[in-house]
C-alpha cells in the first residue's frame, strides 16, 4: 500500500514535513551536485558545441581539468538563442519540494507549451533564507535536432548564468545508472566490511570454545582422577537438589496472607468467617453470612478461586438472622506461589 506522506500527523504534529525532509537529504546525499559523495562517484563529461567542438570537461557540475583525454559522455551545449533563461526565488523552507515549484513555474512562464517543453534547474545561491533557482527551458524538439545533428553527444546540456545545467529527460539517465552502480558497488564493499568485522567476534568465540574444550578435557581427566573428591561433590549436589525440592514444595503452598486480602477486599461487611484452611490449592472456610448464595457468586467471580461449592446444605441461625456456610474454594495453579503469574 502507498504511503501518502502528503497526510501524516501524530498528536496533532504534521510529519509530512519531516519525511519530505529525509526524502531530500538523500537525494543531496547520493545524487546533488553539491554531495561529495556524489562528486566522488561523478563522471566527466565532455561539453561541445552545435559544430562538435570541445569546450569544456566538467565533473558534477562543476568545471574541471581532464588528466586523461578519454570520456564516456560527450554533452551537447544548445544555442543561446534556443534556450529561455529564467532566474527564479524561492523560501529555503519549501527545498523540498523546489522540483514541483520549478514545475509550476516553467508551466506558467513556458513559450513552447508544457508537452513541448524541457527544463534544467540547478541552485545558484542561499541567502538569507532565500533559494537563487537558474532554470532553463528548450523546445523538444530543438534540443532532439541538436543531438541528431551532433551524433557525439547524448546528452543536452543549456548554459545558465551560474554555470550549464542538464536538460532532462535526453540520455542523461544512462549516466546516471552508470553512477548508481558504482554507488552500489561501494554499498556492497562496505556491507562485505561490516559482515568481516562482524564474523570477528565469532571467530574470538570459537577461539573460547575450542579453549573451553579443553578444559573440559582437563576436567575430565581430574575426574577420573579424583573419584573420592568426585563422590563429595555428587553428594553435596544430591543435598543442594533435596534443599531446592524443599523449597519448591514450600512455594507450592499458597500464601494464607494474600487470601486473608482478598477475602477482606472482595466480601461484604456481614460476611464473618469462624475458621481458614488451606491446604496445598484448596481453601476451606466457614462462618456466617445474610445471603450464602450470593457470597459464592462473588468469590466464583475472582480470578484466583476456580470453584466454590458448599459444604452440605446451607443452614440458617435464626439467633443471629443468618446463614451459617463452609465452603471448599479451589485455588487456581497460577495462584499457589503468593501471586498471579
Amino acid at each position: 500500500m502507498k504511503l501518502n506522506t502528503n497526510d501524516l500527523t501524530l498528536f496533532g504534529y504534521d510529519l509530512s514535513g519531516g519525511f519530505a525532509g529525509l526524502s531530500l537529504a538523500w537525494r543531496e546525499l547520493l545524487w546533488s551536485e553539491e554531495s561529495p559523495l556524489a562528486a566522488a562517484l561523478a563522471e566527466t563529461v565532455a561539453l561541445i558545441n552545435e559544430r562538435g567542438e570541445l569546450i569544456s570537461y566538467y565533473r558534477a557540475g562543476e568545471l574541471c581539468q581532464l588528466v586523461r583525454p578519454e570520456v564516456e559522455t560527450h554533452a551537447l551545449l544548445l544555442d543561446d538563442a534556443k534556450v529561455l533563461q529564467k532566474r527564479i526565488t524561492v523560501p529555503e523552507g519549501v527545498e523540498a519540494e523546489l522540483a514541483n515549484v520549478i514545475e509550476l513555474e516553467v508551466a506558467a512562464s513556458s513559450p513552447f507549451g508544457l508537452e513541448n517543453t524541457a527544463l534544467g534547474w540547478r541552485l545558484a545561491e542561499r541567502s538569507a533564507g532565500q533559494l537563487q533557482v537558474d532554470v532553463a527551458m528548450v523546445n523538444k524538439l530543438d534540443a532532439q535536432l541538436g543531438l541528431e545533428s551532433c551524433r557525439p553527444a547524448q546528452e543536452a546540456w543549456a548554459g545558465t548564468e551560474s554555470g550549464p545545467v542538464v536538460i532532462r529527460g535526453f540520455g542523461e539517465s544512462k549516466r546516471l545508472a552508470r553512477q548508481g552502480k558504482r554507488l552500489g558497488g561501494i554499498a556492497w564493499r562496505a556491507l562485505l566490511i561490516v559482515i568481516v568485522l562482524c564474523c570477528i567476534p565469532a571467530m574470538v568465540s570459537a577461539f573460547r570454545y575450542m579453549q573451553v574444550e579443553k578444559l573440559q578435557a582437563s576436567y575430565q581427566s581430574l575426574k577420573t582422577s579424583s573419584a573420592a573428591a568426585i563422590e563429595a561433590r555428587e553428594k553435596l549436589q544430591e543435598g543442594n537438589a533435596l534443599l531446592q525440592e524443599a523449597r519448591r514444595l514450600s512455594a507450592a503452598n499458597a500464601d494464607p496472607l494474600q487470601h486473608f486480602q482478598i477475602m477482606s477486599e472482595h466480601t461484604a461487611d456481614d460476611v464473618w468467617l469462624r475458621s481458614f484452611k488451606l491446604n496445598g490449592n484448596t481453601l476451606q472456610i466457614s462462618g456466617y453470612a445474610l445471603n450464602t448464595s450470593e457470597l459464592i457468586g462473588v468469590l466464583s467471580n475472582l480470578p484466583p478461586y476456580q470453584q466454590v461449592k458448599q459444604r452440605g446444605g446451607i443452614r440458617r441461625d435464626r439467633r443471629k438472622d443468618r446463614d451459617i456456610f463452609t465452603l471448599d474454594i479451589s485455588i487456581r495453579p497460577q495462584y499457589k506461589e503468593g501471586g498471579q503469574e
